[in-house]
Protein backbone atom coordinates (compact mmCIF):
# COMPACT_ATOMS: atom_id res chain seq x y z
CA UNK A 1 0.00 0.00 0.00
CA UNK A 2 1.25 3.42 -0.76
CA UNK A 3 2.29 5.66 2.02
CA UNK A 4 -0.31 8.18 1.02
CA UNK A 5 -2.63 5.88 1.07
CA UNK A 6 -2.12 4.46 4.21
CA UNK A 7 -2.03 7.89 6.11
CA UNK A 8 -4.60 9.56 4.28
CA UNK A 9 -2.45 12.21 2.71
CA UNK A 10 -2.61 14.06 -0.45
CA UNK A 11 0.23 15.47 -2.82
CA UNK A 12 -0.63 17.94 -5.30
CA UNK A 13 2.12 18.50 -7.97
CA UNK A 14 1.98 20.74 -10.79
CA UNK A 15 4.31 20.26 -13.51
CA UNK A 16 4.62 20.38 -17.50
CA UNK A 17 6.49 17.02 -17.22
CA UNK A 18 4.29 14.54 -18.69
CA UNK A 19 6.42 11.45 -17.69
CA UNK A 20 6.01 13.22 -14.21
CA UNK A 21 2.81 13.69 -14.33
CA UNK A 22 1.69 9.56 -15.53
CA UNK A 23 3.08 8.82 -12.05
CA UNK A 24 0.22 10.43 -10.15
CA UNK A 25 -3.07 8.54 -9.35
CA UNK A 26 -5.42 11.37 -10.74
CA UNK A 27 -4.24 13.85 -13.73
CA UNK A 28 -6.19 17.02 -14.03
CA UNK A 29 -4.91 19.65 -16.93
CA UNK A 30 -5.78 22.87 -17.60
CA UNK A 31 -5.95 25.47 -19.97
CA UNK A 32 -6.67 28.94 -20.38
CA UNK A 33 -8.14 28.74 -16.69
CA UNK A 34 -10.51 25.68 -17.25
CA UNK A 35 -9.94 21.82 -16.47
CA UNK A 36 -9.54 20.41 -19.84
CA UNK A 37 -8.63 16.43 -18.96
CA UNK A 38 -9.38 14.87 -15.02
CA UNK A 39 -7.91 11.26 -15.57
CA UNK A 40 -8.51 8.94 -12.59
CA UNK A 41 -6.21 5.83 -12.65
Amino acid sequence: MSEHRLFGTTFIIITHDRKIAEQADRIVEMKDGRISLDLKR
